[in-house]
């Protein structure tokens, strides 16, 4: 019988060197899945961070929401949207009202202009329920600052607000949290139904609308298709989708 001889591999390296080999290419191994591991890390990290920022942003509106309604209960009313002196001067917004009852805090004296020495000295180091985490996150300031706004209409004149016939939207812009600013619906559309995504938004694709029947996320692609023209039209539409 005919046999024949097997055929010599094309290298074949002394024992030692076989398990140098083999050490090699474990380590070459480890190194790629540690590379893999690496390179994944910020994407991983990105969306638990989007996830947590979310949670976050919503859970600062909620406790706003709540605390306008034991405003509310404390005093037989809801709070003034601009506070004013004597003369009608604005002197400090809604959210100073609130302080006390979501950071049981009264550093601010609230018969003085926001941005009076005192109160500038105090502004800065409260109020932080007031602005998205997102914002600390990318590394703007956001001592003293608020993303949270009340919707107004075009040209109104009214400063008391409703028990709950009000909306706080989170907008990209910011202004001092004591400071009686507030935007319009025009100003949300702005936002909503621009074609440059948000720089600093962790959820680029739309913003959290709060009101007093609990909080929402509105779209751009939601926005652009229904026809809002009021503020509230706007708080029907959201009680209608939640149902």
């Amino acid at each position: 019988m005919r046999t024949t001889a097997p055929i010599p591999p094309i290298w074949d390296p002394p024992r030692a060197g076989r398990r140098r080999f083999r050490w090699t290419m474990l380590c070459l191994g480890v190194l790629a899945v540690v590379a893999i591991s690496i390179a994944a890390f910020p994407l991983w990290t990105s969306r638990e961070d989007k996830v947590a920022w979310e949670s976050m942003c919503q859970s600062n509106l909620q406790q706003i929401v709540n605390g306008l309604s034991s405003y509310q209960e404390v005093h037989g009313r809801s709070p003034p949207r601009v506070l004013r002196d004597a003369e009608g001067k604005p002197l400090q917004s809604w959210r100073q009202l609130l302080l006390p009852l979501v950071e049981n805090t009264d550093l601010i004296r609230i018969n003085e202009d926001w941005d009076s020495r005192h109160n500038s000295q105090w502004y800065r180091e409260t109020g932080y329920i007031f602005t998205c985490p997102i914002h600390d996150e990318n590394g703007r300031d956001t001592s003293g600052v608020t993303n949270y706004f009340m919707l107004v209409e075009e040209g109104a004149n009214e400063d008391n607000l409703q028990s709950d016939e009000f909306v706080i939207v989170e907008l990209t812009s910011t202004t001092p949290w004591i400071a009686p600013v507030d935007k319009t619906l025009q100003d949300l559309r702005a936002e909503l139904t621009s074609s440059v995504q948000y720089q600093y938004n962790g959820h680029p694709n739309g913003v959290h609308v709060a009101t007093g029947d609990g909080v929402y996320f509105l779209t751009n692609r939601e926005f652009r298709r229904v026809q809002i023209d009021s503020v509230q039209k706007l708080i029907a539409y959201l009680r209608r989708v939640s149902g």
